[in-house]
């Protein structure tokens, strides 16, 4: 089976008018105000980004219940969140992502913290695809009805991946992949596409396509 389908990686434009601006943001259920400091201009000549603390402030008590130091530099051309509030693991509580700087060809990685309602605190949610070739905190799109998450990242211009994982069973499963890549065994004369998706718990190629990339003569 064939599919054509062409999948739009867009920017994250600033929705809260935090990143640049304004630094205080008050949860949607007034409990919590989040106070994000450091300094989000550039700052020398290569246009490097910091992040110094990030306060999680009670709004009734005006306590500061918990300070996150990232101490992260990062470079941020297309303008994406510094941060984003959101239900990661849809057990009705806020939790939010934070920059933690860049990859090896600048695409941007994020930290997820997940809120733990019996301490009040929320901590840094390590998952099994923080690392290798599924990478689930790089440049992450959140789809809150399908519960999905879509990531991109890419390897100069001879590799590019598009990872889309499911949240269901209390965790997230990687469920389908766009790949594009220059075939290496022709020196990169061909463009190699493929998409693979998880079906009744079996990968299934339902794309594999090879475009030549020589000029006819």
């Amino acid at each position: 089976m064939k599919i054509k389908l062409t999948i739009c990686i867009g920017v994250w434009l600033l929705i809260h008018s935090l990143v640049f601006g304004q630094t205080n943001y008050i949860s949607k259920d007034s409990l919590f105000r989040f106070k994000l400091s450091g300094n989000l201009e550039k700052v020398d000549e290569e246009g490097f980004h910091t992040i110094d603390t990030l306060e999680i402030i009670h709004t009734t008590s005006n306590r500061i219940i918990q300070t996150i130091k990232p101490d992260t530099k990062f470079e941020n051309p297309n303008n994406y969140e510094a941060w984003k509030i959101i239900d990661i693991n849809y057990d009705g509580n806020e939790d939010f992502i934070l920059i933690s700087g860049n990859g090896q060809y600048r695409d941007i990685l994020y930290d997820f913290y997940i809120y733990d309602i019996k301490t009040g605190l929320f901590s840094k949610w390590e998952s099994e695809f923080n690392d290798g070739a599924n990478l689930i905190n790089v440049r992450p799109s959140f789809d809150v009805v399908n519960k999905t998450i879509t990531t991109y990242w890419h390897n100069t211009d001879t590799f590019q991946k598009t990872s889309i994982f499911k949240f269901f069973n209390g965790e997230y499963q990687l469920v389908e992949e766009y790949n594009q890549e220059l075939d290496k065994e022709t020196n990169g004369k061909f463009l190699i596409t493929t998409h693979k998706k998880m079906v009744e718990g079996k990968w299934k190629l339902m794309e594999f396509e090879m475009i030549s990339l020589q000029k006819e003569n």
